[in-house]
């Protein structure tokens, strides 16, 4: 919850706006609501942040499979991925899962 707060904030600086579906860890929405979040506020991009487990330093970056959404959609959401994967992985020192493909992820 931490770095996605640093994240809203540092996006914030710069006069973006965020919208958040959780706001403490204790929170906890399904997929679908998350994507109705995304829906009501005609969001333009969509960064879902997980800390699987606090002993690995690693970080994976998933992309829906392109016949899931429209390929500029997908596009778009695979170049700010691979932009924020290479900066995670330099500024904190993580080790690089790469990119995979996952079907079945709900897109907004």
């Amino acid at each position: 919850m931490d770095v996605a707060l640093k994240l809203k904030e540092s996006l914030q600086g710069e006069e973006y706006t965020v919208v958040m579906t959780k706001n403490k860890h204790s929170e906890s929405l399904w997929n679908i609501e998350r994507a109705e979040v995304g829906n009501k506020n005609n969001v333009n991009l969509a960064i879902r942040i997980h800390a699987d487990s606090k002993r690995l330093m690693e970080l994976l970056c998933l992309y829906h499979l392109k016949e899931d959404m429209a390929s500029e959609i997908n596009e778009l959401s695979r170049n700010y991925g691979g932009i924020i994967l290479k900066e995670m992985i330099a500024s904190a020192n993580m080790n690089n899962r790469h990119e995979k493909v996952r079907g079945k992820l709900l897109p907004f």
